[in-house]
């Protein structure tokens, strides 16, 4: 059942992989540059998980004060 699930999700991570290989311009106040699409959701995912893993690790900080 699990190699079932794996074999899905990389089928799907295949399909955004393939979807995705346009580059995009990324404009950032007087900082620019060019990537792939599917670079940029990579970024922005990780950045999130960032964010969300930092932001439940504050709260257990606040929590035990």
């Amino acid at each position: 059942m699990l190699r079932l699930l794996l074999g899905l999700l990389l089928v799907l991570f295949a399909l955004l992989l393939l979807q995705n290989l346009a580059m995009v311009e990324l404009n950032f106040l007087l900082w620019s540059v060019s990537l792939p699409r599917v670079i940029l959701l990579l970024l922005v995912f990780l950045l999130g998980l960032a964010v969300g893993y930092g932001w439940a690790k504050w709260g257990r900080v606040i929590k035990r004060h």
